[in-house]
């Protein structure tokens, strides 16, 4: 199982995102998120060029940026995710 804690601290989870989805990517294809609180910051986002319906066009900052990942899953259980800043989830 790929645990986004075995990736990095959860007071900033932001780093182990890109790492932590690799992995996942590369066995299993599920991420996990365990009970608990996690603070992601605009330093270590993703950053594509997208036009969303309710926004402007332009570079935007992803926490979680899911190209091409057919069957993949998230697994949550109960986590709070806390975005800070001008990210898109």
């Amino acid at each position: 199982m790929n645990k986004v804690t075995d990736f990095g601290q959860r007071e900033n989870i932001t780093a182990a995102i890109l790492p932590a989805l690799a992995a996942a990517l590369a066995g299993e294809r599920k991420l996990i998120f365990p009970p608990g609180e996690y603070h992601f910051y605009l330093d270590g986002c993703s950053q594509k060029y997208c036009f969303f319906s309710n926004n402007d066009e332009g570079l935007k900052n992803i926490a979680l940026l899911l190209e091409n990942a057919d069957d993949f899953t998230i697994s949550g259980y109960g986590a709070k995710l806390i975005f800070h800043g001008r990210i898109s989830p």
